[in-house]
């Protein structure tokens, strides 16, 4: 990152002094003003876009800021941490943002003393919590985690976020919707937000680490149960963009097949190792009397599942045709 915006400088610099034949000086001097000419430009031409790349720089940026805080040295920090918030930032802080301020324009249309308190405290409450649920939500799918554990995370950082960014926002936003013109307050934003993202990522991840390595080994043996659940959810969401996607109706119960091959290995896996810890760890009777039975059980469990996924992809190929 320090790598891309010093060349972005360099070009800059080179850019003024090539085409216009400016000295250090007068490129010093006038550069800003072109650039913020530029800027202007571009929210006139394409203000969603211009608003997303200043967000998904900021976001990056914020988060390397927090890696380094963190104790990481300047230049080895993790790339893909950082680009996971700079897609954040990118794919939607820089959009919705733009969508919010207008529509809290239309929602608050007056100009009375009373309006900036009102749209702050609108902010710190409705857009806030908002926000602050999609970023921990989005990062939490871009590493992969399940929807289970995702949810815990924001249920445990919910509150303690929202109240943080009061002893910030508050004081930022009397700038934001006392001073500022609507299409300039996401760039104003953006500079409070170098401070706050930093905050957001080294919480979110301090939380998440914190919760795989100190989890204790009753919550692991409670939730394993949800196992095949959380498998599914890391594999089918994938598989059925391309089902209902790309594939004709008719052909798509081949697609899911083959898809199945790896489910079902992970199902019957998963039947069998919970079969076989449960005969094991059984009093002598139970055995006894669940012998016969037993070592046909994940045999059972398996076939039941793999019948009632094909009936259910039949009643739903009928329902999709009529």
């Amino acid at each position: 990152m320090c790598t891309a915006l010093l060349t972005i400088c360099l070009w800059d610099l080179c850019v003024w002094y090539s085409f216009q034949g400016w000295t250090l000086y007068e490129i010093l001097r006038h550069a800003p003003q072109h650039n913020w000419s530029a800027y202007e430009e571009a929210l006139k031409t394409n203000p969603v876009l211009a608003k997303m790349v200043i967000s998904g720089v900021v976001y990056s940026v914020g988060d390397w800021i927090a890696q380094c805080f963190e104790g990481k040295p300047l230049l080895e920090f993790d790339r893909t941490r950082m680009l996971r918030s700079g897609l954040v930032g990118f794919t939607l802080h820089g959009s919705l943002s733009h969508y919010y301020y207008h529509l809290c324009e239309e929602l608050i249309p007056f100009q009375d003393w009373w309006v900036v308190p009102v749209k702050v405290a609108f902010d710190q409450t409705v857009w806030a919590a908002i926000w602050n649920s999609i970023y921990f939500t989005v990062l939490g799918f871009l590493r992969f985690e399940s929807p289970i554990s995702i949810f815990s995370e924001l249920k445990a950082t919910f509150w303690p976020m929202l109240t943080a960014g009061w002893k910030l926002w508050p004081f930022a936003h009397l700038v934001t919707y006392g001073v500022i013109p609507v299409e300039q307050r996401l760039l104003w934003v953006d500079c409070v937000e170098l401070i706050w993202v930093t905050i957001l990522s080294t919480y979110s991840n301090e939380k998440s680490e914190a919760r795989i390595s100190e989890a204790p080994a009753e919550a692991n043996s409670s939730s394993s149960d949800t196992g095949p659940l959380e498998a599914g959810w890391k594999l089918w969401p994938f598989a059925h963009l391309v089902t209902y996607g790309v594939i004709p109706v008719e052909q798509r119960l081949l697609w899911v097949d083959c898809v199945e091959l790896i489910w079902v290995t992970i199902l019957s896996t998963y039947s069998n190792e919970k079969s076989e810890a449960r005969i094991s760890e059984a009093p002598a009777e139970a055995n006894s009397s669940s012998s016969d039975t037993g070592p046909l059980e994940p045999i059972n469990t398996s076939l039941v599942v793999r019948l009632n996924s094909f009936t259910y992809r039949i009643l739903v190929e009928k329902l999709w045709k009529n």
